[in-house]
C-alpha cells in the first residue's frame, strides 16, 4: 500500500525565519558590506554566528524529539503494543 502524500513545502515557520533574518540582517546592511570597517564586519560575523547557533540549537532540539518519537514507535511495535494490521484494519 503506498504512503499518503506528504506536504513538504516550507510552511509558516520558514516564512517566520525569513522575516526574522531580514529584520536582523536587512538587505541594506548586507549590500553595504564593502563600506563596513573591520570592527563592523567582525560584529556582523559574530551576530550571524550567534543567529546560526540559535537556529541550529532549535533544529537539534527538534531532532531529539523526533528521535524520541521514533524510539517510542519502535518500542511499541517490538513490545506488541502496536501493529501494522491494527493500523490497516
Amino acid at each position: 500500500m503506498p504512503r499518503p502524500p506528504q506536504d513538504l513545502a516550507p510552511g509558516v515557520e520558514a516564512e517566520a525565519l525569513v522575516t526574522e533574518l531580514e529584520a536582523r540582517f536587512p538587505a541594506s546592511l548586507i549590500g553595504s558590506l564593502p563600506e563596513l570597517d573591520d570592527a563592523a564586519l567582525v560584529a556582523l560575523a559574530d551576530d550571524l554566528t550567534a543567529y546560526e547557533r540559535q537556529i541550529s540549537g532549535g533544529r537539534n532540539e527538534l531532532h531529539t524529539i523526533i528521535d524520541a518519537l521514533h524510539g517510542e514507535i519502535i518500542g511499541r511495535y517490538q513490545a506488541g503494543d502496536a501493529s501494522v494490521d491494527s493500523l490497516l484494519g
